[in-house]
């Protein structure tokens, strides 16, 4: 362990080695990939359907959320991500490439205060 994190709060060791929260990380890898899967850069066999509905509020690339009953089916990738994704605002989904999502997700993390 580093010396200066000893007896500190999980967030001082956060501060200190300037990381963010691990729910803050998982969220980001989670959008990174569902961007890279709508825009068909990763060959995955994961079923993401757009919302049917295209007169939502927000950006174009809505996805619609699918039922879930059991905990194991809601914890899933498919349906974890619909409510994060569509709470993204327009320009960071309408990133040209995958760096530059990552650059405006990060920025739009940031000025939610989530990082």
């Amino acid at each position: 362990m580093i010396k200066e994190c000893r007896g500190k709060s999980y967030n001082e060791r956060l501060s200190l080695l300037q990381l963010t929260t691990l729910e803050t990380r998982r969220v980001r890898g989670d959008m990174i990939q569902v961007y890279k899967i709508i825009n068909n850069i990763d060959d995955c066999s994961i079923d993401l359907e757009p919302c049917l509905v295209k007169s939502t509020r927000g950006h174009k690339e809505k996805l619609q959320k699918k039922f879930a009953r059991l905990d194991i089916r809601k914890n899933s990738f498919s349906v974890r991500v619909v409510d994060e994704w569509n709470s993204l605002p327009e320009y960071v989904i309408c990133s040209k490439d995958v760096n530059s999502f990552k650059n405006n997700i990060d920025n739009h993390f940031c000025s939610i205060a989530r990082i």
